[in-house]
């Protein structure tokens, strides 16, 4: 026969499915009689409210952050206010704005410990910055099972 390793009844209340669970399709088998290592990925939930904030020290700068993806809320994100505007179109000047809803995600840095693109928390953005403008990533840890301000620093 075939065996595999995986979660089984994983409180969804208080952790993301993993890939590893019974539901899912995916290569977790394991050799009967053998050395099998296998390292398995459960996640926290975790809900992050962001917090954009400008490091330009010039007080009369006139940057411009136009926010792209990341944090933004959708339909199954928006926790807190549902009629607060969905997108921060643009940040502008000196600035330290914080959202006015919270985000939905995965605890940790990467998704299931795997660093692959698109797994990564990151918000995107165009920045411009003294006239010149540059598309911006910027890295995000969401601590577990908590609601947590996350400063976004551009």
């Amino acid at each position: 026969g075939t065996y595999f390793i995986g979660f089984r009844n994983l409180d969804t209340s208080v952790y993301i499915s993993s890939p590893y669970a019974w539901n899912r399709d995916v290569d977790n088998a394991v050799t009967p009689g053998t050395s099998n290592n296998v390292n398995l990925y459960c996640l926290a939930k975790s809900w992050v409210r962001p917090r954009f904030i400008n490091t330009n020290p010039d007080p009369n700068n006139v940057d411009v952050f136009d926010y792209i993806t990341g944090v933004g809320p959708n339909a199954d994100d928006l926790i807190i206010d549902p009629v607060a505007t969905l997108y921060f179109d643009k940040i502008i000047g000196s600035c330290d704005s914080l959202a006015p809803w919270v985000h939905k995600t995965w605890s940790g840095t990467y998704k299931y410990g795997l660093q692959k693109p698109g797994m990564i928390h990151i918000v995107k953005g165009k920045l411009t910055r003294n006239g010149v403008t540059t598309e911006v990533e910027i890295e995000y840890f969401a601590p577990p099972f908590d609601t947590s301000i996350v400063e976004i620093r551009y």
